[in-house]
């Protein structure tokens, strides 16, 4: 796994599993593991105000249709994906943010490319503070 995250990125508030399970899926699904080929890829970046992460594989890729059901269910498995993450990642990122927070999938036989944007917060929201 590589990193490659911006100084200001790492400023930013992210709640919690909004990246861990788009890496999990990177991993048990995308790459393939037992070829020990596979590379998962990490990057944050903050521009305008928004901040970008990028989770990349360079594994075997989802077809339209499997990115579609993977938004779509929620607690069942699609074609081998497990789709309850993703479901929950994309609705935490509505309820959070609305408009100015979401994802998408981008994918080809060469791997597959989520990017999760949000508005670049750099202090924890008080109602989201644990004492």
């Amino acid at each position: 796994m590589e990193y490659n995250i911006s100084e200001e990125a790492y400023s930013c508030y992210i709640p919690r599993l909004i990246l861990q399970p788009l890496v999990e899926n990177a991993l048990l699904h995308g790459i393939d593991i037992k070829r020990q080929k596979g590379k998962i890829w990490i990057s944050g970046n903050v521009e305008n105000g928004k901040l970008t992460l990028v989770v990349t594989d360079n594994g075997r890729g989802m077809t339209r249709e499997q990115i579609r059901n993977l938004f779509d269910s929620h607690a069942k498995k699609t074609n081998g994906l497990s789709a309850v993450g993703v479901p929950n990642v994309k609705e935490r990122l509505k309820l959070y943010y609305g408009e100015k927070g979401g994802m998408k999938y981008d994918s080809s036989s060469d791997g597959t490319t989520v990017t999760v944007f949000l508005p670049a917060i750099y202090d924890i929201p008080e109602e989201r503070r644990r004492n």
